[in-house]
């Protein structure tokens, strides 16, 4: 079986109802998903009874390694799709929302994944790398986050907010990851590393933005009490 491209409707697999809003369980977006633990992650949401987004890069090696993702998924009797977006990008971003509120329903959990890295002294640094690196690990995690709360990314107004999807929630406390349809629970899980605290001769740029990242996710819990935990 080969990846589902999100250009057909929802999958259904085991013979459940892929009418729009019938994931018991909720539906998960995990951003940089095609390999790695985001890859992991996709798998053992699905396992779990999620319908799973899975986002890629948009390039064709991405793309496919995606689409594996999602053809092992499915083969196990999971629901997937794969959704390719450069998060960096806001637009980009507010389409990948709306293509998944539009096939799955509205996100409750939302796994920042995605992350660029590269190895190379820090003398070797350019702008133009350190710009992409911090676009998608910092940026992308913001962006991202922002558009799951309902507000908009296309304008830089998040005053507007968003006219379309339902923004995630406050559920209960501690947050959960397995968010209910037709409730309120929500869940963000970001993926750091230990790089974050240790450092990386060669991978500055890459260590700067995890740690970067864990400043954003312990500053942004207060925001939104039982529904992002650190």
């Amino acid at each position: 079986m080969n990846g589902r491209d999100t250009t057909r409707g929802p999958s259904t697999a085991n013979g459940q109802d892929a009418v729009r809003g019938r994931w018991p369980a909720g539906v998960a977006l995990v951003t940089g998903a095609s390999r790695g633990i985001g890859a992991a992650t996709a798998r053992r949401l699905a396992a779990d009874g999620m319908a799973v987004a899975i986002n890629s890069y948009p390039d064709e090696a991405m793309l496919s390694a995606a689409k594996h993702v999602a053809a092992e998924i499915e083969h196990a009797g999971g629901h997937a799709a794969v959704y390719p977006a450069d998060i960096s990008d806001a637009s980009a971003v507010d389409e990948l929302f709306t293509r998944c509120e539009h096939d799955l329903g509205r996100v409750t959990a939302l796994v920042l994944n995605a992350a660029a890295t590269a190895r190379e002294p820090w003398t070797d640094i350019t702008e133009a790398t350190w710009d992409h690196i911090t676009n998608v690990n910092l940026k992308g995690a913001f962006l991202c986050t922002r558009r799951a709360f309902g507000t908009t990314t296309t304008t830089g107004d998040a005053s507007r907010g968003s006219t379309s999807n339902t923004p995630m929630s406050g559920g209960s406390a501690g947050g959960s990851a397995h968010g209910t349809r037709g409730g309120t629970s929500g869940g963000i899980v970001t993926i750091s590393s230990v790089l974050a605290r240790l450092g990386a001769p060669n991978a500055l740029h890459y260590a700067t933005t995890k740690a970067g990242l864990l400043g954003f996710t312990r500053l942004g819990c207060p925001l939104f009490p039982g529904l992002w935990t650190a």
